[in-house]
């Protein structure tokens, strides 16, 4: 990780993240809509998961910085139909390559500036842990997926209404929003 640049934002945490994965057996597709997962693990402590769609990256881009891609990687573009197959295989590495491109950038690291905070709203908000080393190192490559654990706390999403797509062939299409749930302490499967 580059080192911390000027003085911090009060109460901002580095991210201090050591890799982040997107793993091809965790793609997600939900009512037509394909949710990759990505696996972070933090320099210390338990690695976890959040479920991103290709449009969550794309905000991600455009909120950090629009016109910049970080050398080596491309963003991968928006398709008029659905990513499937190999077109698919070809996003979820693209994806992957450029964030993490992105959480090495010194942007990334700077806490005064606004990398910061969006990259820790797409890295955390919904995250499950994983059962993985307390090291925070990434867990063997296994051919079974790795059991999720409870919940961290998140914030609350905002309550706004799903909005209409205005794209051309989108007509009277409803944007829906992924919602978190916390999971208590101590839950057990079941027991909700």
């Amino acid at each position: 990780a580059a080192p911390l640049q000027g003085r911090p934002v009060p109460g901002e945490e580095p991210l201090s993240i050591l890799q982040v994965k997107l793993p091809a057996d965790f793609i997600e597709v939900r009512e037509g809509v394909t949710y990759f997962a990505v696996n972070v693990y933090p320099e210390s402590g338990s690695a976890w998961r959040v479920l991103r769609r290709y449009s969550h990256f794309l905000d991600l881009k455009k909120k950090l910085r629009p016109n910049r891609t970080p050398p080596g990687t491309s963003f991968p573009g928006k398709t008029i139909f659905a990513c499937k197959g190999a077109g698919l295989e070809r996003r979820r590495n693209a994806l992957q390559l450029w964030l993490r491109r992105i959480i090495e950038q010194p942007e990334a690291t700077d806490l005064r500036g606004p990398w910061i905070p969006r990259l820790r709203e797409f890295l955390e908000s919904g995250r499950t842990y994983l059962r993985s080393p307390s090291s925070g190192q990434p867990p063997p490559i296994a051919s079974a997926p790795a059991p999720l654990a409870q919940s961290a706390p998140v914030a609350p999403l905002s309550a706004a209404p799903p909005q209409q797509r205005e794209e051309p062939g989108f007509e009277g299409v409803v944007e829906a929003r992924l919602l978190d749930v916390e999971i208590p302490q101590g839950a057990v499967p079941g027991e909700l």
